[in-house]
């Protein structure tokens, strides 16, 4: 479902998506659009549906969704068959924007339909994992008439039929175009970045290396000697976020700074003090990554550097390299190596990007995590209600930092039994009972145990 949240004058606009049989998760129904936290125990599922949320919004799905299926979608929004360009340029001419909102819902059922068949090859699984899953998106609610209109005009405007007759794309050009620019309107692009960061940053280039190998085949030494020739066998992938994370690596361009990169900036001031992240590419070449310490001459090694250095650079690379304005952005375990106050300090710029425009899905076991997002939740309460309030403003000077997190905010809470929570509370704030549960625990434990000790002082 798509609808518009007006915060602060700027509008967010959300996607909610249903899923069953998703590997543990049996039934699942979110929303993500601002800030959405996904928590729970191992096992249940918060990756899963993370990727999924990632694929779905991921240009190659929807591109080759639509490349393949072409005539399908043609049919969804013109209600007719797909014949010649001429003819095809004829019904766009004559399709409203009401026919045109009719059909998105439509579109956005065929899109899912077809990126579940591809589930399997999407997480690189041989198992039958997700054989009896289903994705789906809630529905679609009213959509502006003038942002449909202007879809239209911008298909039309672009003449196709004028093209040199050797370059003239086919009637599904027409579909594709419709299809996509609906859902990139209101997705845009997904940016997924996979737990143990750390093992990708440093081991990238080796990756790639043993990816084009398997590639062009590689003859394994005994088989040489036997002078059998054979090659080994195929690579051992990964799920595609991952290998996407791995391309953004692999296709990194630090020639230009994207929407983001001054966060990324101040994250990096507020996480690593004095020292610096070194993005070292030349012409043509991948890139390599350092350190530098402070202000001395010499830099280090990433992998010489601490492991919140290492677990935190990748986010700071994309923020300056590669997320684009708008972009959602997919992060497992965030807390990843960090120290709370470290966490602290992530959480408050990622939560300053969202206020930007960025919609974010965090994907954590930190209750340090879910209690710095309801401090920014709580601080913009107040700093839009006691605005003028004398002890705001003395709080305001003791934490600089802080930031009042003006856009929405979803979190679910994923459990054993397969059920996914939605456990955002009517004030707004997130149930923190996730994480206090498992402490009480803990600590009722170490008091029965001082019980049994104090009786024996007695």
């Amino acid at each position: 479902m798509h609808r518009y949240i007006i915060s602060n004058n700027c509008r967010t606009k959300i996607m909610e998506i249903n899923v069953t049989n998703l590997g543990p998760i049996k039934q699942a129904s979110v929303k993500i659009g601002g800030l959405t936290v996904f928590v729970g125990p191992n096992g249940t599922g918060k990756s899963y549906l993370g990727k999924v949320i990632y694929g779905l919004r991921r240009p190659e799905t929807l591109t080759d969704n639509l490349t393949r299926d072409a005539a399908r979608f043609y049919k969804i929004i013109f209600n007719q068959e797909m014949t010649t360009l001429q003819q095809a340029i004829e019904h766009l001419q004559q399709l409203t924007p009401a026919a045109y909102h009719q059909a998105i819902p439509k579109l956005a059922k065929l899109h899912a339909e077809l990126f579940k068949k591809r589930l399997s090859e999407f997480f690189n699984d041989d198992s039958n994992l997700f054989e009896n899953s289903t994705i789906s998106f809630a529905g679609i609610k009213e959509l502006d008439e003038n942002e449909l209109q202007n879809t239209i005009n911008i298909v039309l405007n672009s003449n196709f039929l004028q093209w040199p007759e050797d370059r003239r794309p086919s009637p599904g050009i027409i579909a594709i175009s419709l299809s996509i620019s609906p859902f990139w309107e209101v997705n845009r692009i997904a940016n997924y970045f996979p737990a143990s960061r750390t093992y990708f940053m440093l081991n990238y280039k080796a990756l790639i290396h043993a990816r084009a190998n398997d590639q062009v085949g590689v003859i394994s030494m005994s088989a040489l000697l036997a002078n059998q020739p054979k090659t080994i066998g195929p690579l051992q992938r990964f799920d595609k976020p991952t290998e996407d994370f791995i391309d953004c690596l692999y296709n990194l361009d630090t020639s230009k700074r994207k929407p983001y990169a001054h966060i990324a900036d101040k994250l990096q001031n507020s996480l690593y003090g004095n020292d610096q992240l070194q993005v070292n590419q030349g012409l043509g070449s991948l890139a390599d990554f350092y350190y530098q310490l402070g202000d001395k001459p010499n830099k280090i090694r990433l992998h010489l550097s601490s492991s919140m250095v290492t677990e935190t650079s990748p986010l700071l690379v994309g923020l300056w390299h590669w997320i684009e304005s708008g972009n959602l952005v997919v992060i497992d375990e965030p807390e990843s190596h960090l120290h709370p106050e470290a966490q602290r300090k992530l959480v408050y710029g990622l939560a300053e990007a969202v206020n930007q425009g960025l919609n974010l899905i965090l994907i954590t076991h930190s209750p340090y995590i879910l209690s710095c997002v309801n401090n920014l939740i709580k601080f913009n309460k107040i700093n839009n209600e006691y605005p003028d309030d004398k002890n705001l403003q003395m709080l305001k000077q003791q934490h600089p930092d802080l930031v009042a997190l003006d856009k929405p905010v979803h979190a679910y809470n994923f459990k054993l039994d397969g059920t996914v929570d939605d456990i955002v509370l009517e004030n707004g704030l997130i149930d923190e009972a996730e994480f206090t549960l498992p402490f009480d625990r803990i600590n009722a434990l170490y008091e029965e145990m001082r019980d049994i000790e104090w009786d024996h002082k007695e």
